[in-house]
């Protein structure tokens, strides 16, 4: 059986019998990223894991910089789809208020972009006349906008997990299906659970890579502070 092959078999809309629960995929999954070396390793494996389970074309790692600009750094495509790897983009396609629904809502599915909205019965809270906040609702439906987006990637889904440091949003892994695709609610599970490992891994490997480098600065100093302490001794 070939990777893509896999990476379609697994995955499927159907999820017959369920069987496949968040914990089960979890302990199948998480070995690799153990197993990792250095960040970007690190993140290919995290890449190559949700695309795996999810059975989406695309899955990409991006990260937010400073300026809140995202940059792809890891990507799992199926051969024959185009690859965003290395890409920018600016702050504006994901803005404030986006990148505070993300940290507030770590997974985002959007199964079917040409999907109809439907609108509340009553419009408003009766008695306050205020719509309703659906900001932690997974069916609330997206900004037309960003549909629109998405259409004119060529994109039919659309699945996203955000990637947490201390809790401030790092990053998201941004997942793409060319046609309209669902993910049952135990692999949304698994993946949230696997990106939250993988959050924790990523500080573990920068904390790592703080104190090598405060290692190496001690030793730079040693190394000139003292032949000129010899060279004053009397």
């Amino acid at each position: 059986l070939d990777a893509d092959a896999a990476y379609t078999s697994v995955g499927a809309d159907e999820d017959v019998g369920a069987e496949q629960t968040a914990l089960g995929a979890v302990q199948r999954l998480v070995s690799p990223l153990a197993c990792a070396e250095g960040t970007a390793a690190l993140l290919q494996e995290a890449a190559d894991a949700v695309r795996e389970l999810i059975g989406y074309d695309r899955v990409m790692v991006y990260r937010f910089h400073a300026d809140f600009h995202g940059e792809v750094v890891a990507e799992s495509v199926r051969e024959g789809v185009d690859s965003f790897m290395g890409l920018h983009y600016p702050a504006s396609d994901i803005p404030a208020q986006a990148r505070a629904l993300y940290t507030r809502n770590p997974v985002r599915l959007i199964a079917d972009v040409d999907a109809k909205a439907v609108g509340l019965v009553p419009p408003v809270l009766p008695g306050t006349q205020r719509p309703l906040d659906l900001s932690g609702a997974a069916l609330r439906s997206v900004s037309e906008v960003h549909l629109e987006y998405l259409r004119n990637m060529g994109v039919g889904a659309s699945f996203s997990v955000s990637l947490l440091k201390d809790g401030q949003l790092w990053g998201l892994m941004a997942c793409h299906h060319l046609s309209p695709r669902t993910v049952s609610a135990a692999r949304r599970q698994a993946c949230e659970v696997l990106a939250r490992l993988l959050s924790l891994q990523l500080s573990a490997e920068e904390r790592s890579l703080e104190s090598a480098g405060q290692a190496r600065r001690a030793s730079l100093l040693n190394a000139l502070v003292l032949p000129n302490l010899g060279e004053r001794s009397p």
